[in-house]
């Protein structure tokens, strides 16, 4: 006889160390699960042809009397129901994200409050206010009001949108300052595509300071583009990729590591960016300047189809995927040629600079021998001859 048939529950702690597995202590992390969340919202009312002012507006409030730091992001998008509410912040491991790419565990969000401390999101959608709070595994959704005006001019969003605020205890959550908050937001490789789009609006403040900033990513300043075509990918006939590799001006290179790299590769499907990488090449001198894109929708169908070619922290491919493993062949296959194609290049500036300066040498050594005959024939004239070089009788 059975005596007990459910579904598994995770505890407290089960819930706690997911979030810190995911997230951790990473502010960054935590706003680039927030940010995309806002993209995915208006991606979602472009593809029904539903304009949108695309903005979204990041806020941090520090309450050093209390070590407490308030964040709130908001956007102006589909804004969010009850149910969606539930399906977003109630539940782990659904697909939240739509065809965006993203959102495929349903975690981000989740995480990212539980680690950092509690949260609420807020949210106005055709006219209704809905609410829900999160901290740890307590999950409280409370019943939909009036979207009056106070409500409005509390959450600053006119018509639909989402607000939510997270206020971080966790004290190991670093707060940067401002200016390095904005150069690391606006460079982060996971929002690269979105501080790119002309249709987004990204706005950072300081409550505290007053500070203000747009947030945007400026491409670095292309010398070349050193490849830029379909390449197959024989064992996934239908798993086309368009590679492009560029190549920055100026002598001094790209960062080629970490989270806000300016250089590398950048693994992207649809709206999503999942990494950032040279395939073994970033720390080769002759790579430092490159960067570009290898675009694969491919990746998108996997993860539809349940498939774990996504790290679940979203961290990058999982390498051990067999789908993952030809991809890094084909890109490794193409950048190795790059490579060598640019230490050829610098072995043949070398040598045409050094035949440049020995051909500078030699003309430098031509004019010295020129002037030492010079004075050795001023020497042998004597004063007075006119420089001739004979000696003349006297009468």
């Amino acid at each position: 006889m059975v005596l007990v048939k459910r579904k598994l529950l995770a505890g407290r702690r089960a819930f706690v160390t997911l979030a810190s597995q995911s997230i951790g202590n990473d502010l960054l992390k935590g706003l680039v699960e927030i940010i995309t969340n806002g993209d995915d919202s208006y991606y979602r009312l472009e593809s029904k042809g539903i304009p949108g002012s695309g903005k979204i507006e990041i806020e941090i409030d520090r309450r050093p009397k209390s070590k407490q730091t308030l964040i709130r992001i908001r956007d102006f998008a589909e804004g969010i129901d009850n149910q969606r509410m539930d399906e977003c912040v109630g539940y782990y491991g659904e697909n939240v994200s739509g065809d965006t790419g993203r959102g495929f565990f349903g975690m981000g969000l989740k995480d990212t409050i539980i680690n950092f401390g509690e949260g609420e999101i807020k949210s106005i959608k055709d006219a209704k206010y809905y609410r829900c709070k999160l901290k740890a595994d307590d999950f409280t959704l409370y019943n939909p009001t009036t979207a009056d005006k106070r409500i409005r001019k509390e959450l600053s969003i006119p018509n639909n949108g989402t607000v939510v605020e997270i206020l971080v205890t966790n004290p190991r959550v670093r707060i940067p300052y401002f200016e390095n908050l904005r150069e690391d937001l606006q460079n982060h490789i996971l929002l690269r595509l979105i501080m790119s789009d002309t249709h987004r609006t990204i706005v950072l403040r300081d409550l505290r300071s007053g500070n203000e900033s747009t947030l945007f990513y400026q491409e670095p300043e292309i010398d070349a583009i050193l490849f830029d075509k379909v390449v197959p990918i024989p064992e996934f006939p239908n798993a086309q990729i368009q590679f492009t590799v560029k190549k920055a001006k100026g002598s001094f290179p790209l960062s080629q590591e970490g989270s806000c790299r300016t250089g590398g590769i950048l693994i992207t499907t649809r709206r999503t960016v999942h990494e950032a990488t040279l395939f073994e090449y970033d720390s080769d001198p002759f790579a430092a300047n490159l960067f570009g894109e290898l675009r694969c929708e491919y990746i998108y169908e996997l993860q539809h189809s349940s498939e774990p070619v996504v790290d679940r922290n979203r961290d990058g491919l999982m390498r051990n995927h067999p789908f993952t493993k030809c991809l890094v062949r084909e890109a490794k296959k193409i950048l190795k040629t790059i490579v060598e194609e640019e230490k050829e290049k610098e072995k043949q500036r070398e040598r045409e600079l050094e035949n440049e300066n020995t051909r500078k040498r030699f003309q430098e050594a031509v004019k010295e021998l020129n002037k030492i005959a010079t004075l050795e024939l001023e020497k042998l004239s004597g004063p007075g001859t006119g420089g001739t070089g004979h000696c003349t009788a006297p009468l």
